[in-house]
């Protein structure tokens, strides 16, 4: 879970957005071993988010658990293809 200040969409058909992330970091990570990624945009209301999900390193730091135990997460399990 990371906070992406720009996102450049570079494909409408098929959908393929332009994301920058950090090395050596979970994000990077997490990236690499799957085949597809979610991009979530999210509404002002979830502004004070950002200091967990974006300036806390998921390699020190459970961001699902923390998300979790404020009730702010809805998995689903469908995989996009």
């Amino acid at each position: 879970m990371n906070i992406c200040t720009y996102v450049s969409a570079i494909s409408m058909n098929p959908k393929l957005y332009a994301v920058a992330v950090y090395e050596n970091t979970q994000t990077l990570e997490n990236i690499e071993e799957s085949d597809y990624a979610v991009l979530q945009l999210l509404h002002e209301s979830h502004f004070h988010l950002v200091k967990k999900l974006g300036q806390t390193s998921g390699m020190k730091y459970n961001k699902e658990q923390y998300l979790k135990k404020k009730d702010l997460l809805n998995c689903i399990q469908n995989r996009v293809g």
